[in-house]
Order: structure tokens, then sequence, then C-alpha cells
């Protein structure tokens, strides 16, 4: 039996349908890998998305994951966005596509 995690609330919307829905609440010892899983996933329905709707409402689902791994860290979204800026103010973004050729200098 295939096991993914999802939104607090398909289970009731998937009542709502007529049918009837078997889930459980993950062990706290697996939520970071079911996290990465769902994170996955997400990323690969955003690189598969064909309109800019779509990859708004997957961005959207890539954010929301992205929050909950940062709550499991006990980290905020606020403070990661204020991290985020901190290191792009110092050492750029990824805008310029730049990648290193990595040697004994580089390293």
């Amino acid at each position: 039996m295939k096991e993914k995690l999802v939104r607090d609330y398909i289970p009731r919307i998937i009542k709502e349908d007529g049918r009837n829905p078997q889930w459980r609440v993950a062990e706290p010892q697996e939520v970071l890998g079911l996290l990465i899983d769902k994170l996955g996933e997400e990323i690969d329905e955003l690189i598969k998305s064909e309109s800019k709707e779509e990859r708004k409402a997957e961005a959207g689902d890539v954010l929301e994951v992205t929050r909950s791994i940062f709550k499991l860290f006990d980290v905020s979204l606020a403070d990661s966005v204020v991290a985020a800026h901190n290191k792009r103010t110092a050492r750029g973004g990824f805008d310029k596509r730049i990648v290193l050729t990595l040697n004994e200098e580089t390293k």
C-alpha cells in the first residue's frame, strides 16, 4: 500500500465526495522524510506545469511544503526571507546562472 503526505483537509474533502479515505497521523520521526518526498513531488509538478496559473499553484505547493520543513527546524518563513536577503546581498543570487568549475583552488 502506497502512502503519501497530504494537506490537512484532504481526508474531509474525500469524505464529502462520498468516498471513505483511509489515513493515519505520521509519527514525529517520519515527518521530515515524508515532507522531503512531498517537496520532490511538488517540484516535479512545478517543472511539468504548462501555464502560468498552474505554475503559480504548484509554486504555492512548494512554498507550503517548504514552510512545513522550516517549522520542523523552528525557523519562520519571515526569518528565512531575511536570511535569504542577507545572503543575496552579501553573496548574490543565482540569476546569472554561474557554474563554478571545481578544482583544488576552488574547493
